[in-house]
């Protein structure tokens, strides 16, 4: 029962100290204890603003509210609190006004939050903080009980720049001393380096902006609505980027103005501007570029915030994963291995407007592309081969009357460049065209449904085409000539000139003389790697401790493979099992399992790929670490390269990984990792080395979460070892 206490009471302490930590935007808990000695400075303060945080959160429960990773009614309840603990002297009165002004803010939040966000898609952030905190300052005007606050802890500082920006960041917390903005700065730096930029750099051109006007607006007051609004709309709610900064130090600028313009209006009726500016400012930027009808930059974080670090490295993993934005997957139109005879920016067709473009052909060893002489169509390897639908979609227009070309002849009268073809429309209403189709081979009519990979036509070499191929492109509008789109190829094999092994990528755009074929899924693989959801899996490492993973689904449908305290989404689909959006504090188990297993490939004939997972999986030494902070403060992944053979045991396979950082010329930081993929057991042992750490781990015990007339099922493989046992395995 004891050694269970200090578990509870942070599962207990977690919602809280994330509140905290939510005033600066952190997420970190460590920071939210930071933030929480702070408030403590002045005790009166500290105390009314927890009442408020409690008061706040049992309302939440009570309600039923789904709780956030921070729970944004503990966020404006305390701060609440805060205000009320700075203004008037503890006594029972402000204790009781501390607990109603926090269940006033639980309410006012959800209510607040649901509003805005039909109003215009806008986060609610601090709004309750500031509405509640203005109806207790107005009611308080009737209340002959209350005593203002006497006693002071701030002695007079120099009016030098650091001292008046920390005392600023202080301000939020009504705390304006320069050591209780350090300490918040300080919480903020570990939590995001981004958003520590972000706050000096919009407090320097708010500032800037007050001086130049000749504003009486004090920045050591007002300041830390610049902070605010730059992090706010620079960082967090929208993605990490060039633009995106400049954004968020213009809402900065706009937080300044509104400061003057509110300064004389809100001191007449004796109520403070608190975050006003901040949240006026920053609803006026996100909402004007919300409403922007061309896309770009910035991109948008609205629905789901999150630290830019967070971003940054989901980003990475995006760009080793698949295409820019934009790009339109589509997949191989053809059964077996085809070889790019011209792609985009091609050398001869596929150039201008129409650039975005691939031909396909079918070449034997000698990488000759027929048989004989050549002189017959039918001497082509891809003559008469069946041409399959790249997408899903409708047939929306199809011609197959014109005749096959002899053999380096071309049919370039008007209309007729593309030969037969097909031109399918997506749900999405693109158009993917499929030309140079034999004569009489179309096997769909105008307004037939097909599937992706479906049988449509065989190849000809009808049209602008002196030898039999394929040609593959995606187009905005249904008239045939139109401008291309960017595509990728989606999930597939690719073999480079002069290479044996086949590379897959989850999204390619091949060159000319690779060769690429549908990265088909290999059944007996596919059994062994799947994750039904209510799997559980029990590990242990060599020290006999028990580690366990278990597959969930969300409430909105997303399966995701949970640990202690962490998880992390993943997508199975008939080619690839892959994983992302991490969460949650260190898993050792968890983050080697996502290491070595990350993306990984259903079809049986991938032998190599690469991806880009987040440096902070693997095992790294404190100076490592300290070195990544440095030279990578903005976050860092690995350049991962994978590949997968036979388990020499005999027994399945063994997925292994090669994890590289270049932190400088001469300065690197390595990773191996290796997965034993067992054809009934799946994963059934992890291992983790980077320079003399390692971590492993061996499944001993697969089972089945119960549910209503299904009992749970436990499977106990190996009888763990002892701890003595680890040890001496260990050594």
């Amino acid at each position: 029962m004891m050694a269970s206490l200090p578990g509870r009471a942070a599962r207990l302490a977690g919602p809280y100290l994330r509140a905290y930590a939510g005033v600066l935007f952190c997420r970190h808990e460590l920071a939210g204890l930071v933030i929480l000695a702070v408030t403590f400075v002045r005790p009166e303060a500290g105390a009314c603003g927890l009442i408020a945080a409690l008061a706040a959160r049992a309302v939440a429960r009570r309600f039923g509210h789904v709780d956030a990773e921070q729970p944004p009614e503990i966020c404006n309840g305390l701060l609440v609190g805060l205000a009320i603990g700075a203004t008037w002297s503890l006594s029972p009165l402000t204790v009781g006004l501390s607990a109603v002004a926090g269940l006033l803010a639980a309410l006012a939040t959800p209510v607040l939050a649901a509003w805005l966000w039909r109003l215009g898609r806008l986060p609610a952030m601090s709004a309750g903080f500031v509405l509640v905190t203005w109806l207790v300052a107005l009611v308080s005007r009737d209340v002959a009980f209350l005593e203002p606050a006497t006693t002071s802890i701030y002695p007079g500082m120099a009016p030098v720049w650091l001292g008046a920006f920390f005392t600023s960041l202080g301000w939020f917390l009504f705390t304006p001393h320069p050591v209780a903005g350090m300490a918040m700065f300080a919480a903020l730096l570990v939590s995001s380096r981004y958003l520590a930029v972000l706050a000096v750099a919009g407090y320097a051109v708010g500032t800037l902006a007050l001086s130049v006007l000749g504003s009486a607006v004090q920045p050591s007051i007002a300041g830390f609505n610049f902070m605010l609004a730059a992090m706010g709309v620079g960082g967090l709610f929208a993605f990490p980027d060039r633009t995106s900064f400049l954004w968020g130090l213009f809402a900065a600028l706009t937080a300044a103005l509104l400061s003057m313009a509110l300064h004389g209006p809100f001191g007449s009726v004796g109520l403070p501007p608190l975050a006003t500016p901040f949240l006026l400012a920053s609803w006026l930027v996100l909402a004007g570029l919300s409403l922007r009808v061309a896309g770009g930059a910035p991109f948008l974080l609205l629905e789901r915030p999150t630290l830019p670090e967070r971003s940054l490295l989901a980003a990475r993993l995006a760009r080793a994963r698949l295409a820019e934005p934009g790009s339109y997957p589509v997949a191989v139109p053809f059964f077996g291995a085809w070889q790019v005879s011209q792609g985009i920016d091609g050398a001869h067709t596929h150039r201008g407007p129409w650039r975005h473009a691939f031909d396909f052909i079918v070449v034997d060893e000698s990488g000759r592309s027929h048989r004989s002489d050549g002189r017959a169509l039918e001497d082509y390897f891809a003559f008469g081969a069946p041409a399959l639908a790249p997408i899903s979609g409708q047939v929306w227009r199809c011609e197959a009357s014109l005749p096959d070309n002899p053999p380096g002849k071309f049919d370039t009268r008007a209309g007729r460049n593309f030969g037969n073809h097909v031109l399918l429309r997506a749900g999405d209403g693109a158009f993917v065209l499929l030309t140079h189709l034999r004569q009489g081979s179309l096997l769909v009519r105008p307004g037939d449904w097909v599937e992706a990979g479906q049988a449509i036509a065989a190849c000809g070499n009808s049209g602008r085409s002196g030898q039999p191929h394929l040609h593959l492109h995606v187009q905005a509008t249904d008239d045939l000539g139109a401008p291309t789109r960017p595509l990728h190829l989606r999930s597939v094999l690719v073999q480079c000139a002069g290479e044996t092994a086949t590379t897959y990528r989850l999204s390619a755009r091949p060159a000319v003389g690779e060769t690429v074929s549908g990265a088909l899924g290999d059944r007996p693989f596919a059994e062994a790697a799947h994750l039904p959801i209510g799997r559980t899996m029990a590990f242990v490492d060599p020290l006999a401790h028990r580690h366990s993973l278990r597959i969930e689904l969300t409430l909105t449908g997303q399966s995701r493979l949970v640990g202690a305290g962490a998880s992390a989404a993943f997508e199975e689909r008939a080619d690839v099992l892959a994983f992302y959006d991490r969460q949650g504090g260190r898993d050792a188990l968890l983050d080697t399992w996502l290491l070595a297993l990350g993306l990984t490939p259903i079809a049986g004939a991938a032998e190599r790929w690469t991806d880009a997972p987040a440096v902070p999986l693997a095992l790294l030494p404190p100076l490592q670490r300290l070195l990544i902070a440095v030279l990578r403060p903005f976050g860092a992944s690995f350049d991962s390269r994978y590949e997968r053979v036979a388990d020499p045991t005999g027994r399945g396979w063994l997925q292994s990984g090669h994890h590289r950082l270049v932190l400088a010329p001469g300065l690197a930081i390595e990773a191996v990792t290796e997965a034993r993929i067992d054809p009934a057991l799946g994963c059934r042992a992890l291992t983790l080395t980077a320079g003399r750490r390692q971590r492993r781990f061996a499944l001993v015990e697969a089972g089945v979460v119960g549910d209503v007339g299904l009992p749970a099922r436990h499977l106990s493989l190996v009888t763990p070892p002892t701890p003595a046992e680890g040890l001496r395995h260990a050594a």
